[in-house]
């Protein structure tokens, strides 16, 4: 596993902005704002049978992992692969300024290489 990347300032401001965007989302969960599809904490770990606490110390967890990388984004391809991938959809999905264009590139450039050295690795442990 790749524990830490070399970024520009770019692109960290880009790392930092990326993970702000996922901690505001998580702290709006907590907050009981789930959105229009569910409109009550409780009701939603009813309805998908989860149990509250737990819900919550998992959300509390994904909280503190998101808040290292604000203060290490170099670490951000040490994250788990299902926290990496909200991040890689943040990206896709966001409205960057012309100032954030060229980290933008780089940052997917960085992140298509991390995953085709998993890949990599994957293939040559099966073998």
């Amino acid at each position: 596993m790749i524990e830490r990347v070399l970024l520009s300032p770019s692109e960290k401001k880009l790392i930092i902005k990326l993970v702000g965007v996922q901690l505001r989302s998580l702290a709006e969960i907590l907050d009981n704002n789930l959105g229009s599809e569910h409109k009550d904490l409780t009701l939603f770990c009813i309805e998908n049978e989860l149990p509250q606490d737990k819900f919550i110390e998992l959300i509390n967890q994904e909280i503190e992992l998101f808040r290292a990388l604000i203060e290490a984004p170099q670490k951000i391809l040490s994250l788990p692969n299902e926290s990496l991938s909200i991040i890689k959809t943040i990206l896709a999905n966001i409205k960057l300024g012309p100032e954030y264009k060229e980290a933008e590139l780089s940052v997917w450039r960085k992140f298509f290489l991390h995953d085709r050295i998993k890949n990599n690795q994957y293939i040559t442990n099966q073998n």
